[in-house]
């Protein structure tokens, strides 16, 4: 059987106060961090995934590319780790609070992967073929001609994917090797299509930690809870609408 990895998500990192519900403090990434390298986890770069490893790996991902993205690739680079960071094109080049062209370079210089995200942040999903295909070529492109090398990851939106999505991107953009989205966080090596689950400031480190383990239970757990929620959905987007 070939060896699992985790997969967790991060997004926004804040000192103090959590900004949105998805942010995480530095000082907790840290945590997280040090308990890696305690553990002697590896985390994975991309050029990793179809390689069977030997004990505990994750692969430590980054959505949006806030301006806060920039401290957690010298955090991974000072503990020699590696993550992957998700860029949106057009948040890059006009708002002032996310990565700039620049930034992307310098966390690349240090070692860091970067991938796609896409270039207005809209849901894969709801997106007619041939917008998602222009959208996910450009921002490749545009950030291939940054860091001087091949883009092969990228990561749905919202965490939002279907088989449609799926079958659109291996056909259309079979460069696109990996593909990333929210749903519980194991996955084997050799495996395409990554699954995570999001890191957040409400998250208890014993999750966390149990998470980085590959714990079974845990995986379980939340493969359960997505299963619910998939059954619940029809449901509770009535009660919205009213």
């Amino acid at each position: 059987m070939r060896s699992q990895y985790t997969c967790l998500m991060f997004h926004e990192l804040v000192k103090e106060q959590p900004l949105t519900r998805f942010s995480v403090s530095f000082d907790n990434f840290e945590k997280y961090l040090q308990y890696i390298q305690n553990k002697g986890i590896k985390t994975l770069s991309v050029s990793d995934l179809d390689k069977p490893l030997p004990g505990k790996a994750t692969l430590l991902t980054f959505d949006d590319g806030h301006k806060s993205n920039i401290k957690a690739a010298e955090l991974l680079s000072k503990y020699g780790m590696k993550g992957v960071f998700f860029i949106i094109k057009d948040f890059s080049l006009e708002k002032d609070d996310y990565m700039s062209g620049k930034d992307i370079q310098y966390i690349h210089s240090l070692g860091q992967m970067i991938g796609i995200h896409d270039k207005f942040h809209r849901h894969w999903t709801k997106m007619p073929e041939k917008e998602l295909i222009v959208e996910l070529i450009e921002t490749k492109e545009w950030l291939e001609n940054l860091i001087g090398e091949p883009v092969v990851i990228c990561s749905a939106v919202g965490g939002k994917i279907n088989e449609r999505v799926y079958r659109i991107i291996e056909s259309k953009l079979p460069t696109l090797k990996y593909i990333r989205s929210s749903s519980p966080w194991m996955n084997r090596y050799g495996d395409t299509r990554l699954h995570s689950t999001g890191i957040k400031y409400t998250s208890p480190d014993r999750d966390v930690f149990r998470r980085l383990n590959g714990d079974l239970s845990m995986y379980l757990y939340l493969h359960g809870f997505y299963q619910l929620k998939n059954l619940l959905r029809p449901v509770y987007s009535i009660i919205l609408k009213r």
